[in-house]
């Protein structure tokens, strides 16, 4: 359901049987994603809405001021995005038909956006966006096996199945019957916070919680673990969360 009740924003709802509570987030392009119980009506999820509207701008705007966009990331890439020996351009076209398109040009892969409006403009963007996700998950299913399976190995661990998913928060898990998922935009990363992401989950197969002994044990492979940790929360990739 899409509808607008604080006319600046574009209200997207979505009703989550584990949900307690009434979640706002802000999304790019003015979007504002409602996480809500669904015993709750829309009418009383709308209320909450109005009635937090000021803190719910105020936090917006904080949000805004210190994410990236997709022009802000091509922008910083010189509009050049290399994973190992992958590459995608970002390319400025005069023809129109070609804005929003990802095409193959003697084995580059090219995407093109207007002069006029870029990555500026919201669809555009969001097509970028996507380019950017299915690079990375092509890398991603192309490198992380085997850079798993070595770092396995070295380490002494063992694990099932490994599955890749674009997630918007989480970089990896590790389930209960030591299947890893791992996030494609993992990719975007420097090497050694993907490897500190990876030995993360593979210590997650022998430790399945986060108590000190799992610490000593990430910090006896990666003796500086907690500064990586930190490192890690500093990168946000939210502005791909608009990419289909």
């Amino acid at each position: 359901m899409n509808k607008t009740i604080l006319k600046e924003f574009n209200i997207r709802y979505k009703a989550d049987k584990r949900s307690r509570s009434v979640k706002i987030r802000a999304a790019e392009f003015n979007t504002l994603d409602i996480t809500y119980p669904p015993s709750l009506s829309l009418n009383v999820v709308n209320d909450i809405i109005v009635n937090r509207a000021d803190s719910i701008r105020n936090a917006y705007n904080k949000v805004k001021a210190g994410s990236m966009s997709v022009d802000g990331f091509v922008r910083e890439k010189n509009n050049l995005l290399r994973i190992a020996d992958s590459v995608l351009y970002f390319e400025k076209s005069s023809d129109p038909k070609l804005n929003g398109l990802t095409k193959i040009r003697n084995g580059d892969r090219i995407f093109y956006f207007s002069k006029n409006d870029g990555l500026k403009d919201p669809d555009t963007a969001r097509l970028a966006a996507k380019s950017i996700v299915t690079l990375c998950t092509k890398c991603a299913k192309k490198i992380l096996p085997q850079t798993v399976k070595k770092l396995a190995d070295k380490h002494g661990f063992s694990y099932n199945n490994l599955s890749f998913r674009n997630q918007k928060r989480r970089w990896g898990s590790c389930s209960h019957g030591n299947n890893i998922s791992l996030n494609v935009r993992l990719m975007l990363l420097p090497y050694k916070l993907i490897e500190y992401v990876l030995i993360h989950e593979l210590v997650h197969t022998i430790h399945k919680n986060h108590s000190s002994t799992y610490w000593d044990a990430v910090i006896r492979i990666l003796p500086d673990a907690k500064l990586l940790r930190k490192q890690l929360k500093k990168y946000d990739f939210t502005f791909l969360d608009r990419n289909n």
